[in-house]
């Protein structure tokens, strides 16, 4: 595991969807950080952690009355972040976002950015992404349970298959 974060911090391991990387942009880091001192004050309080990309952090804009009217009084935290692709939602999460939590639920929306970012992942990579991010939940939060959503349609018919070929592969990864 330190091997990996070690070629994550160098940049080695980025743009792979299943190998933890963090992301270059100058207020990416202070941004993850700041969930990761949520965690730390508030580890009991936290029962549902919304985790993804724009999509998941849009409920703190777009969403923010909905959000803190029926979810925040759950004991909800947003760890979305834009642009986020899997390798960089593994990285945050290996890095201390989860440390000593114990939350019921993880709602999960990530992929989209594998597969319309740069580097473009295919299919496969990206699924093989998200069940990295699903396998490390389950093995740091063992008793939590995971709601993996489907990668939404894009602006154009040209990722319509992989993203079916994703959600299609994604929809098998439940426990029953």
């Amino acid at each position: 595991m330190k091997a990996v974060l070690i070629l994550a911090f160098l940049g080695l391991a980025s743009g792979i969807a299943w190998i933890p990387a963090p992301r270059g942009e100058w207020w990416w880091l202070p941004k993850h950080r700041s969930f990761v001192e949520t965690t730390n004050r508030f580890p009991h309080d936290i029962k549902i952690i919304f985790y993804g990309d724009s999509i998941t952090e849009s409920w703190f804009t777009a969403g923010w009355e909905i959000y803190y009217s029926k979810y925040a009084p759950l004991g909800t935290v947003n760890y979305g972040i834009g642009g986020d692709r899997t390798e960089h939602l593994l990285f945050r999460i290996q890095d201390g976002e989860v440390k000593g939590l114990h939350p019921k639920l993880i709602v999960l929306k990530i992929g989209t950015n594998n597969i319309g970012g740069v580097p473009k992942d295919t299919a496969d990579d990206t699924v093989r992404g998200i069940r990295t991010v699903v396998d490390l939940l389950l093995e740091l939060l063992p008793n939590s349970k995971i709601l993996i959503l489907g990668v939404l349609p894009r602006q154009n018919a040209t990722f319509f298959e992989t993203i079916a070929d994703i959600n299609i592969k994604i929809s098998k990864f439940h426990d029953g």
